[in-house]
């Protein structure tokens, strides 16, 4: 299996030609408008991940909605299998090269995502901010939300969620 982690800007993760081929690719179906609408309507200082599986690979979405990014950031994840690691390589890359707002790199290695998908990680406690008053603020515990293929078909949002 290979991996590759990126971050970009959820603009222009959403505006990318390349997105919907590359969770064709995963045998995924997530429209790029749904991306939109789910990650619109998370306020900040909230937003869970998002794995999406199945039999050719996954996609990993952090939309965490970090309430200091001005850049509106998200971190992408794909997983697939090294038969098709050559054309998911260059649609990932095309997703990167093409936006204006990114990581310094994007990653790719094997076993890269384990981090991240680790049992025992969520809910994982994501950064609160501390006023002056020493309350906390944006203080969020983010689950892991999973979606995966239970036959050979392309996974749909819609589709089963995993306990």
């Amino acid at each position: 299996m290979r991996d590759f982690r990126f971050l970009v800007s959820a603009d222009d993760l959403m505006d990318s030609p390349d997105f919907e081929g590359l969770c064709r690719l995963l045998g995924l179906q997530i429209p790029s408008a749904w991306l939109e609408t789910e990650y619109e309507a998370i306020p900040r200082g909230q937003g869970d991940a998002y794995l999406f599986s199945s039999p050719e690979g996954c996609l990993f979405l952090d939309l965490f909605r970090d309430p200091t990014d001005q850049n509106e950031m998200i971190l992408v994840g794909v997983r697939c299998k090294d038969a098709c690691a050559a054309p998911v390589k260059a649609t990932v890359e095309s997703i990167y090269a093409q936006a204006p707002v990114k990581s310094a790199q994007m990653e790719e290695e094997t076993g890269l995502l384990d981090p991240l998908l680790a049992p025992g990680r969520y809910p994982l406690e994501r950064a609160a901010i501390t006023l002056t008053d020493g309350k906390k603020a944006y203080y969020f515990l983010q689950n892991l939300k999973q979606f995966f293929s239970e036959g050979g078909g392309p996974v749909s949002f819609f589709g089963t969620r995993a306990p």
